[in-house]
């Protein structure tokens, strides 16, 4: 039978020791511990936040999403990492990575969450501007990726990995095959990425595992327009299989 008491102290422990902004949220969405690297990011001492709202920290443009958030909580759904902003007690807005996780009861009925939080740090050429694309490309509804000459994984973004509980940036150093859990050879999604950076890009379903994903590979250009790499992302998934007349939608060449 496990034993609230040490549970307790472990999650003390945890709350004391994480750089994280680590924030303990029960269904109705009230504060109900907070860590010492919240307290650091965030501005508020623990006291100062207990018992009230998350919304607190949210800016105005993001509550409808804190509410569906915590409307999914009550269901006893967790969406478990996002890209989002948080407000600080000065008033300025931090760009953050959120990871959640649900807390449950011995029945396992979810009774909160933990939102844990990291700063994302813009590099020093980073303009405003630069800056919100990162935010809108990481919420993007969709999978997008890139990859390098052999066809490794450079950087991956979109809320659209979500589903699948992968972080932006975790697919880095995999390879397409590996990713999509296709053939290495063939007429498949690899040939795809190997036709964009040749200048053709393309629009295909393929089967993986019981989705179906429309996927569509261009090619990734410098300014100069030299081909680079390819890059891709993911339309949408649906169950059943491959339409034969929709094996390749778009297929062009661009020099």
């Amino acid at each position: 039978m496990p034993d609230p008491l040490r549970d307790e102290h472990l999650l003390r422990a945890y709350l004391e020791s994480s750089e994280d902004a680590v924030v303990e949220v029960c269904r109705d969405g009230k504060i109900v511990r907070w860590s010492r690297g919240a307290a650091r990011l965030y501005g508020y001492a623990e006291e100062e936040v207990r018992a009230h709202s998350l919304a607190q920290l949210v800016p105005i443009y993001e509550v409808p999403v804190l509410e569906a958030a915590l409307e999914d909580l009550r269901r006893g759904e967790v969406r478990r990492s996002e890209t989002t902003e948080r407000m600080k007690k000065d008033g300025s807005c931090v760009c953050v990575s959120v990871r959640k996780t649900a807390i449950r009861d011995e029945d396992g009925q979810v009774t909160g969450m933990i939102e844990s939080a990291r700063a994302l740090v813009p590099t020093d050429a980073d303009s405003p501007a630069e800056r919100q694309l990162r935010l809108l490309v990481a919420q993007m509804p969709v999978m997008l990726w890139t990859t390098d000459r052999q066809l490794r994984i450079t950087s991956n973004w979109g809320s659209g990995f979500q589903l699948s509980h992968i972080d932006s940036g975790k697919l880095v150093g995999r390879t397409i095959p590996e990713f999509l859990r296709c053939a290495e050879s063939g007429s498949g999604p690899v040939m795809r990425h190997f036709d964009a950076l040749r200048g053709i890009g393309s629009r295909f379903e393929y089967a993986r595992n019981d989705r179906v994903l429309d996927i569509q590979v261009e090619p990734l250009r410098s300014p100069e327009g030299k081909r680079l790499a390819a890059w891709a992302w993911r339309w949408t998934s649906r169950t059943g299989s491959v339409r034969k007349n929709k094996c390749c939608i778009k297929r062009r060449t661009t020099r």
